[in-house]
């Protein structure tokens, strides 16, 4: 008997703590300053590598016929690090903008659904105050990345209708006209972002996953197929950062 009321206990326990550990919480903080600086020395050593080749074949006494064959190869670690550094010299300088920012948008996702935030706060022991967007996973209907702000791609959540925020809940034939009627110039933050997510994707949910720092899309993607029964998913639509711009990589819309 008291085996068995401990084998219950810590049934009980690790259900408990498999709860939590399914409850994931996506925030807009801009992308990681390590990532950043990563991506910056790796397309630095990509071109030095391009760089290094052409002057090791001048040092070895290496004739034409090397050099061409050299071609190919440095034009390819050229081509591969360009976009990274680029990319990562952009992510060191958006990232400084975000130390105006007090709040951005965010998505707690777990088991009994979803909860949104226009408003997050960003500073540490701020108080967060209520979510602007509560919704069940029967209210949830679809899921996928859809072109966003900033040319990047968002990943949105397709809500019924019932289950939309009380000021922006109508047919979705006029909800746009709403919307734009109701934008008021002193409208809260939080209501202004909920407002650009519906005009831009054409729902409130949707947040930009590469700007939430501590959650990768895989994980995001295996918690809400747990979540929602695997009826929802989260699959990349553009290619890794680090993977070469020549080398085929197959996108998902989901």
């Amino acid at each position: 008997m008291i085996l068995k009321a401990h084998h219950r206990g810590s049934t009980e326990e690790r259900l408990m703590t498999d709860r939590r550990d399914a409850t994931i919480l996506l925030v807009h903080r801009g992308r990681p300053i390590p990532l950043g600086c990563v991506k910056v020395m790796l397309g630095v050593l990509l071109f030095a590598a391009a760089i290094a080749g052409v002057f090791f074949i001048r040092a070895s006494g290496g004739g034409v016929l090397f050099y061409l064959l050299w071609v190919l190869p440095g034009v390819f670690l050229v081509d591969w690090g360009s976009p990274m550094l680029a990319d990562g010299v952009t992510d060191l300088v958006t990232r400084r903008s975000w130390r105006t920012i007090e709040s951005g948008r965010a998505l707690e996702i777990g088991p009994d659904g979803v909860r949104y935030f226009g408003a997050f706060p960003l500073r540490l022991g701020a108080a967060v105050g209520r979510p602007d967007v509560v919704a069940g996973w029967a209210e949830v209907s679809a899921a996928g990345f859809r072109p966003g702000e900033a040319e990047s791609w968002w990943w949105c959540l397709d809500l019924a209708p019932e289950a939309w925020p009380t000021e922006q809940r109508a047919e979705h034939l006029t909800v746009r006209d709403r919307l734009i009627a109701g934008s008021a110039p002193d409208e809260s933050t939080a209501r202004r972002r909920i407002t650009e997510n519906v005009l831009r994707v054409g729902t409130p949910i949707a947040v930009n996953p590469l700007i939430c720092p501590g959650v990768s899309v895989r994980r995001i993607d295996r918690t809400i197929r747990a979540c929602s029964g695997g009826r929802l998913r989260c699959r990349p639509v553009e290619r890794p950062w680090w993977w070469p711009p020549r080398l085929p990589w197959r996108a998902t819309a989901g």
